[in-house]
Order: C-alpha cells, then sequence, then structure tokens
C-alpha cells in the first residue's frame, strides 16, 4: 500500500477433512481403501477492491490503471433545454470511437428523455490522461 504496509489479499485454509466428512467426499487411496479428502479453501474476496482503491485513489477521485478502467473515454453531453443535435452528435462521436475499440460511455443529462429524471449531478465525474498513461478519474465538484 501507499503507506508501505502490506494487505492480506488472498486467504489460504486448510480444512483437513472437517467438510469432506460433512458432505461425505471420498477418495480412493493408492492402498485401495477408501478415505476422507482433505480439503483447502483459497479465495479473494471484496479486499481487493479495497486495494484498488488505497492504491489507485486519494481524496480526490480514483485513478484507474486503463486495463481496469471500465471506459476509457465518458462523453457529457452539456445542453440548455435539452438539445437534440448536441446529444445526438455524442452518440455518433461514442459509435465512432466505439468502432475502433475504444472504451466508450454517453453520460445522459438529468433532463434528457434518456436520463434519469432523479439523477442530481453529484454521480458525474470527469477524465483526463497523466503522464504515466493511467486514467485519472475525478468527482464533479
Amino acid at each position: 500500500m501507499r503507506d508501505g504496509r502490506a494487505l492480506q489479499s488472498g486467504t489460504s485454509h486448510c480444512l483437513g477433512t472437517k467438510f469432506a466428512s460433512a458432505f461425505d467426499i471420498r477418495f480412493t487411496s493408492e492402498s485401495g481403501r477408501e478415505e476422507l479428502c482433505h480439503t483447502t479453501s483459497w479465495g479473494m474476496s471484496t479486499r481487493m477492491i479495497g486495494g484498488i482503491v488505497m492504491t489507485h485513489g486519494d481524496t480526490t477521485g480514483l485513478v484507474f490503471p486503463p486495463r481496469l478502467a471500465p471506459h476509457q473515454v465518458v462523453i457529457v453531453p452539456i445542453t440548455r433545454g435539452g438539445n437534440v443535435a448536441v446529444e445526438e452528435a455524442a452518440d455518433e462521436l461514442a459509435r465512432r470511437l466505439r468502432s475502433v475499440g475504444v472504451r466508450t460511455h454517453v453520460e445522459p443529462a438529468p433532463s434528457s428523455p434518456r436520463g434519469s429524471n432523479t439523477t442530481s449531478g453529484s454521480c458525474a465525474a470527469s477524465r483526463s490522461g497523466s503522464s504515466s498513461g493511467r486514467e485519472i478519474w475525478r468527482p464533479a465538484r
């Protein structure tokens, strides 16, 4: 982590024969006898998402590596009174970007027929590049 500490991310547990006994999971050993399996449990949890946020975020937003970012480009059409021409231009630009493999999202305006009337704009974010090639997402102010 940024503070120099480690984050336990995946856990591995030797369960012995506890679950094999409960679920009657057996195998035939080399000697030909049926025996209970010795099992383990290994996995990652939501702690991994927390690690990504702790590593790639700060008090002003998240900085996702491009491979993790859901979108490479977010288009936010800004109109007065739901100008359909602006929304159509945003959709056309998004279509062109997608056709060349760019992960693109068009953010619907709250007043748009395709947007949610309950959105207050607090969910909006802006994206900019950086010299490291990472995508920088900042909450709208």
